[in-house]
């Protein structure tokens, strides 16, 4: 029985076993000696938590143990400790993940220290009139120009100040967040103008720009940085450019859709502890070599410390990272930039070898097919997903050669809104990781100071699916705090508590995980600690059954990467987004599974399209033999202030065909 095979074998069992701590080890694992931990076994853990000390470690086990917790994180960097972390592990039976594979895409410094050379990641951004030039086009005459480019902005606002740390409250210090932190200055500008509309092929003119500092005294047009924003240096004392190209002789192009590409290489900041320490290019050569070598070393101490075998009894599960593969604005303003992501050689290097070396122009500016062509947005968003997934492709790899076969591998795959545009530019495509991981792991928090959110049906509709179709174990986040406010830390209520796990418990979960003990847990909320435990004891008494899908839900790369948020809240190429408004009436308002599939650019494979004849229905936003209802957008912006009326309209049309 291979790695992927003991994924496996906790699906089945999933649906068909209800086995508590005094359960008996499944049929599925008699064949063989050593068999893996995994759901159904007497010591598989349904309580996992991240961990902070609060008393002594075996103290805060026993607490952890008697409120149904099974597992939680321990690193160790030295054969010494994990020895042991080991031998507490085995005296107490608490389980392990390993925290510390570090997401080398955040880490130059890392890769240079495991002795290569960090290859940049690059982005496009910026700032002109007031607007982000990666997702707007400009009006130009046919002269030469000079025009002031603002920095990259993170946000319309100050979301952070410095040295407030990410748990905290906001500390009465020099705010930080406008624009993205310590950026450094452009490293390569183009002005991109179409000839002619998009029809099958490009036709685009590249004009190089010469990009330089600003001269004193510069203003830029629509100036982001308003009178009503508080004293920063970070705005004060900050660097305007000037961009200078010349568009003499291009009277007959489509000088109302022109592109600014400023190119920048994010080094990161020390000024807020989310920017990093400097980003690098998840395609790039020595960052996989870099990763291989990490995880080498994360293993190391365990396997020593256990005698040269790794000591998989006990460490169960490994962490890959989190979240965001590449940062992303916080998109709360026409001004704010994703940015677009990765433009070095490497990242253009994996576009054309998905899109034809030489047929496609990468496309500078989201959101506009009729100067691009869907293929080239859909190949450059698949490419950065797909570059992403392989690192956790070769994290599965050494963990192999390594010796942990049996390690479960997962991450952290989005930011409360599994269709958040910010998850899409930051490198995340769900199925792609769905492919290399073997859980799915999603952090739908829906505590928020303005009440209770449908986060869980939304989010974990989408990943449950995924789950069924790899056959992957799900483990989702459960929420004990939310950060930031004024006030630091917000802490769940039992009632929260208990309404979180219902949700939870409907898509079938194998595991639940906290985060986190020694923050809320157990001093700050013991009325919610305990109610954690009764939700872990219903887990652990009767697995819940994984729902079946009878709708297949189609999201082709050349539909979904066209969506783009455009001025006043409006999405440019909406058809995706009315996707959304679908299934938030199938999943969300009426509970109903779905089981998701993302549409490469080349389309389903053989597999895939013989898996949609075993579903009722099929939903598509493109045509296909099997779609028995297609979503297209009648518009090419829409205001999504109207979703109430399309979710309306999509419930009745639901009871006509007879779908509720």
């Amino acid at each position: 029985m291979d790695r992927r095979d003991f994924v496996k074998v906790s699906s089945v069992m999933g649906s068909a076993l209800s086995l508590g701590p005094a359960g008996a080890l499944s049929k599925a694992f008699e064949s063989r000696s050593d068999p893996p931990i995994r759901p159904g076994d007497p010591e598989w853990p349904v309580g996992w938590a991240s961990y902070d000390p609060v008393a002594s470690l075996e103290e805060d086990i026993a607490d952890l143990q008697a409120h149904g917790v099974g597992l939680i994180d321990r690193d160790a960097d030295t054969a010494e400790e994990a020895r042991e972390l080991l031998e507490v592990a085995r005296r107490t039976g608490m389980k392990y993940h390993i925290s510390t594979l570090e997401d080398v895409t955040d880490s130059a410094p890392l890769v240079e220290e495991l002795g290569f050379e960090p290859h940049p990641a690059r982005m496009i951004g910026g700032v002109y009139r007031g607007k982000a030039i990666d997702r707007h086009l400009f009006r130009f005459a046919p002269t030469a120009h000079r025009v002031i480019i603002e920095p990259p902005v993170y946000d319309m606002g100050f979301p952070y100040t410095r040295g407030s740390g990410g748990t905290g409250p906001q500390k009465d210090t020099v705010p930080v967040g406008h624009y993205y932190p310590d950026m450094g200055a452009p490293v390569k500008a183009e002005v991109v103008v179409p000839l002619k509309p998009y029809d099958g092929e490009q036709h685009l003119k590249v004009v190089p720009a010469e990009v330089t500092e600003a001269p004193a005294g510069a203003v830029p047009e629509n100036d982001t940085v308003t009178p009503d924003l508080p004293s920063s240096p970070e705005t004060e004392h900050r660097t305007l450019y000037e961009l200078s190209f010349d568009l003499s002789g291009l009277d007959d192009a489509m000088l109302s859709k022109v592109g600014l590409a400023v190119y920048w290489e994010y080094g990161g900041s020390d000024q807020y502890w989310f920017f990093q320490n400097g980003t690098v290019s998840a395609a790039a050569e020595s960052t996989r070599r870099a990763l291989r070598k990490h995880v080498a070393n994360v293993l190391r101490p365990w396997t020593r410390a256990n005698g040269g075998a790794f000591p998989s009894d006990v460490v169960l599960a490994a962490r890959y990272g989190d979240e965001n593969f590449y940062i992303t604005g916080h998109l709360n303003g026409a001004a704010v930039n994703y940015p677009l992501w990765d433009y070095s050689e490497a990242g253009i290097s994996a576009f054309r070898a998905n899109a034809g070396s030489g047929a496609l122009e990468p496309p500078r500016t989201w959101g506009f097919p009729e100067v691009y062509g869907p293929d080239a947005y859909a190949w450059w968003l698949y490419s950065l997903h797909e570059s992403c997934a392989q690192l956790c492709g070769i994290v599965r790899e050494e963990l192999d050669r390594g010796g942990a076969p049996e390690l479960l591998l997962f991450r952290n795959t989005t930011r409360m809104d599994v269709f958040s545009l910010a998850n899409d530019h930051d490198g995340t495509g769900q199925e792609l990781l769905a492919e290399h991981l073997d859980m799915v792991h999603y952090d739908p928090y829906p505590v928020r100071g303005s009440g209770y959110a449908t986060v869980i049906p939304h989010d974990m509709s989408y990943g449950a699916g995924l789950a069924r179709r790899y056959e992957r174990l799900l483990l989702p986040w459960m929420q004990a705090h939310t950060y930031g406010g004024p006030d630091g830390l917000q802490h769940v209520s039992p009632e929260d508590v208990q309404r979180m796990c219902s949700e939870q418990l409907a898509h079938g979960p194998d595991a639940v995980m906290w985060l986190g003990y020694g923050r809320t847990f157990p001093n700050e909320r013991p009325d919610s600690w305990d109610a954690a435990a009764e939700c872990h004891a219903r887990l652990d008494a009767s697995s819940p059954p994984k729902p079946e899908a009878d709708v297949a839900v189609l999201r082709p790369y050349r539909v979904w990467a066209l969506s783009s948020l455009w001025k006043n809240g409006k999405r440019r190429n909406p058809a995706d987004w009315l996707l959304q408004q679908f299934l938030e009436v199938w999943a969300v308002q009426h509970g109903q599974p779905y089981d998701v599939f993302e549409v490469p650019p080349s389309g389903l494979g053989p597999k895939a399209e013989a898996a949609l004849n075993t579903y009722a229905h099929v939903v598509s936003t493109t045509p296909h033999d099997h779609a028995s209802w297609v979503i297209d957008a009648e518009q090419t912006v829409m205001d999504t202030e109207r979703a109430g009326a399309i979710q309306d309209r999509f419930e009745a049309e639901m009871n006509e065909r007879g779908w509720l």
